[in-house]
């Protein structure tokens, strides 16, 4: 039984490594540009990059040094995301192919990306469809702020992965400058307007999309509070460290004192957040709307709860509103 057992291991053993020959192999042998990237990318993907770490370098070096043409978006975005992950510079203006006159994406290009991502895309192009056809005609440049965030937004995902596939540390400031505008608010201080006629005009638009201090504020409200009440969870599901642990990090301070330090900075930013109220007194019906945005903040985060992931918090909430009934 156990000489069988040996045997077992053994060949499990010889059997990994002739494998590992062969993708080695292939990786030094393959010519076609398009094929070795995609291989990269399975290797990656399956998490078994690092027993081949010296050959992948080697080919991106060459990859990255050679021309490339391609019409294939994904294979211009697989070449785009894979040297990027590893700290080589390229130009996002190998996507301006993709793009219409007016430098969005064309409907076009739909069929040239991966099946994962149609739905996806097809789904984003018809919700910002159904915001133009809602809208009055000499309301539609609404939806063009919008769609700027949103894209605007997806460059901070991406600078967001990229630092993750880099295994990059940011520092405090680096984390909160880039966690603050990928919270959402900015897309969020926008897009609460686009179906409001009588209180918002255009200059209300280029007020939230200047992404003036009573955004950044509630951007950074929310952040700070969202990052303390997902400490925990975050730390044990090992995802990308917070603007906390960052702190934590750079000020080798306890979890405490850093929590109490980001308390502060909450507190700093309601300051601000509030005084916005004063500085555009023509514009306080947007404002409000920003302000009511942090306050829901509160509601979903107070009490260093993380009531937006985990709804259980909001029992009691949810109970009191739609089914107990009201004393009289």
């Amino acid at each position: 039984m156990y000489a069988s057992k040996q045997r077992s291991e053994q060949w499990m053993v010889e059997r990994a490594n002739k494998l590992k020959e062969d993708v080695s192999t292939r990786l030094q042998t393959c010519n076609n540009v398009v094929e070795i990237m995609h291989l990269v990318d399975a290797i990656q993907r399956l998490g078994i990059d690092h027993l081949f770490k010296q050959d992948i370098c080697s080919i991106l070096s060459v990859i990255n040094g050679s021309e490339f043409h391609s019409s294939n978006l994904h294979d211009v975005a697989t070449r785009f995301r894979l040297l990027r992950e590893h700290g080589f510079w390229v130009s996002s203006d190998a996507f301006n192919k993709f793009r219409g006159s007016d430098g969005r994406w064309d409907e076009s290009a739909i069929p040239l990306l991966p099946d994962y991502l149609k739905k996806f895309y097809c789904k984003i192009l018809n919700i910002f469809k159904e915001f133009e056809d809602q809208v009055a005609v000499n309301e539609k440049y609404r939806v063009s702020y919008a769609k700027k965030e949103f894209q605007n937004l997806s460059t901070y995902y991406l600078q967001e992965a990229e630092w993750s596939h880099q295994d990059y540390k940011p520092s405090f400031k680096e984390q909160v400058e880039l966690s603050t505008m990928s919270s959402t608010v900015p897309l969020l201080s926008v897009s609460a307007m686009l179906g409001s006629y009588e209180t918002v005009t255009n200059e209300a638009f280029q007020w939230a999309a200047s992404h003036p201090s009573g955004v950044i504020a509630c951007a950074k409200i929310m952040r700070f509070m969202n990052d303390i009440a997902a400490f925990k969870c975050r730390k044990s599901k090992g995802d990308s460290e917070s603007s906390l642990e960052c702190y934590i990090d750079e000020h080798k301070v306890t979890s405490k004192v850093a929590i109490d330090k980001i308390d502060a900075l909450i507190e700093d930013q309601w300051r601000t957040l509030n005084q916005a109220r004063y500085e555009h007194s023509s514009l306080l019906p947007v404002v409000r709307r920003v302000v009511n945005l942090a306050a829901a903040t509160v509601f979903f985060y107070g009490g260093r709860k993380d009531a937006y992931t985990c709804i259980t918090h909001l029992q009691e909430v949810i109970d009191n509103l739609f089914f107990k009934p009201v004393p009289i």
